[in-house]
């Protein structure tokens, strides 16, 4: 059903981004050098490789059993980019700071930009001549209004102070 294609989508993407974390150990030394394949992998992999690979942004919309095993496969993969974020802090390639709090912002950030891609997929879908391809189409933009809802809400400021760190230091 449903449940299993957006699951396979989700593992197969993260399944990937794995591997490109493993690639680029081997490929290089430097952390920074590491930590941008990573990223270009993970952009690669959401806007282009992996059909389907935006529905990893739609965690919720799997059943509690399937949910678990992505956010744990999930949880590994952030966890690998925080320890290239720790490993580039420990260098001095990167300025010291909160290495969870900068990996998530970066997978974060490059989680959103695959939405505009997925609003105009959405919006051609409208026009399809099939009404499953209609109605699919529809239950995702209620999906992304959901999650965009509920996303704007956790990251309204909640009155501590923070100031921006940059992530790239001392080369």
């Amino acid at each position: 059903g449903k449940d299993e294609i957006l699951y396979y989508c989700q593992d197969r993407a993260l399944d990937q981004m794995l591997a490109a974390v493993a690639e680029a150990r081997l490929a290089t030394p430097k952390a920074a050098d590491r930590l941008t394949r990573v990223l270009t992998a993970h952009l690669r992999i959401l806007l282009d490789e992996v059909e389907g690979a935006t529905a990893h942004l739609q965690v919720d919309a799997l059943s509690p059993v399937l949910r678990a095993r992505i956010v744990k496969k999930r949880d590994r993969y952030e966890l690998a980019v925080r320890r290239l974020v720790t490993e580039g802090m420990a260098t001095g390639e990167f300025v010291k700071t909160h290495a969870a709090v900068v990996a998530r912002g970066m997978l974060g950030a490059l989680n959103w930009i695959a939405l505009p891609f997925v609003a105009v997929g959405i919006v051609r879908g409208q026009f399809s001549s099939s009404n499953g391809g209609r109605n699919f189409c529809q239950v995702v933009l209620a999906i992304a209004v959901i999650r965009l809802s509920s996303a704007a809400v956790t990251m309204l400021p909640s009155g501590s102070s923070s100031h921006p760190s940059p992530l790239i230091g001392r080369s």
